[in-house]
């Protein structure tokens, strides 16, 4: 299928204004902190390039029953991202609108627009379990293992089993909480296919996420083999031939596992199947990128 043109391409290059004081420190904080943001401004109706956005996401929240529509905030990044923050306010990085159609966009928005809906519910649940876990576990669990670490013989054994508990403990949580997350991510997925008819406009977003990101990791590969010596890229292309494709997938990225966002591959196999649930009568879907 022939590429169609990008956000970008279609309504023109965006160009950061000189100053703008609308946009609070605490935003600005989160763009450049969390989000590896440079500039960041507050979309502008007046223009011609900004307001498609706009209107899109105007559209957009009376389907999903949101009243006020949120602060819209565009920033530069080399990373291609959107995300919803707090304050009520959706931010879009330039780079994302340089990768993605028009409709890919929307479907990008309908995502981050059902994570502000539902914002305070996933904090309230979140938290809440994380409350509640810990004095479940507090009260059963952590008192057995305490007793059961005070058997150990060994010196140097209990001293490592002290120290290896509270991070157990920790990482134990954190995977609790992404789960959730990912529950959450999938949820949002779901919502902004029903919102704009189409969940194979969300997958074909997710599988240009993922495009890029093994374009980018494939020329970061290349730049560090430039700056090896001949013995480094006999050992390098020695390992890769024999580590397994899920080791090398989880060294690129640690937390795909237990990360507050599921691996790209099944998230476009769900919206595919919604797809195939909302439209039946259609032949064919796309197939998802190859995600290595």
């Amino acid at each position: 299928m022939e590429k169609q043109p990008t956000y970008i391409e279609t309504y023109g290059a965006l160009t950061p204004p000189e100053s703008n004081p609308g946009v609070g420190w605490l935003t600005r904080l989160i763009v450049n902190l969390f989000l590896g943001g440079k500039d960041c401004w507050a979309a502008r109706a007046g223009n011609p390039q900004e307001a498609p956005l706009i209107d899109m996401v105007a559209k957009l929240c009376p389907k999903m029953g949101i009243q006020t529509p949120p602060e819209l905030i565009i920033y530069t990044s080399q990373q291609p991202n959107a995300a919803s923050i707090t304050g009520g306010k959706v931010v879009v990085s330039e780079k994302l609108l340089s990768i993605m159609t028009p409709e890919e966009v929307e479907s990008v928005m309908g995502h981050e627009l059902a994570h502000h809906r539902h914002g305070l519910r996933d904090t309230v649940a979140i938290y809440g379990g994380v409350i509640a876990g810990d004095y479940a576990y507090q009260k059963t669990l952590s008192p057995k293992l305490t007793r059961l670490i005070d058997g150990v013989k060994n010196a140097r054994a209990k001293m490592a089993l002290y120290i290896a508990k509270p991070v157990m403990e920790f990482l134990g949580f954190v995977g609790l909480i992404n789960l959730y997350q990912q529950k959450i991510e999938y949820e949002s997925d779901r919502e902004s296919g029903l919102v704009t008819g189409h969940p194979e406009v969300m997958a074909d977003a997710l599988n240009a996420l993922g495009d890029y990101g093994n374009k980018m990791h494939q020329q970061e590969r290349l730049e560090r083999r430039a700056r090896m010596s001949d013995a480094e890229k006999v050992v390098t292309d020695t390992v890769e031939k024999i580590e397994p494709k899920w080791v090398r997938r989880i060294l690129r990225n640690p937390f795909e596992v237990l990360g507050s966002h599921p691996p790209i591959k099944l998230r476009v196999e769900a919206l595919k199947a919604q797809e195939a649930q909302m439209h039946p009568d259609k032949a064919t879907l796309p197939d998802a990128s190859v995600i290595r």
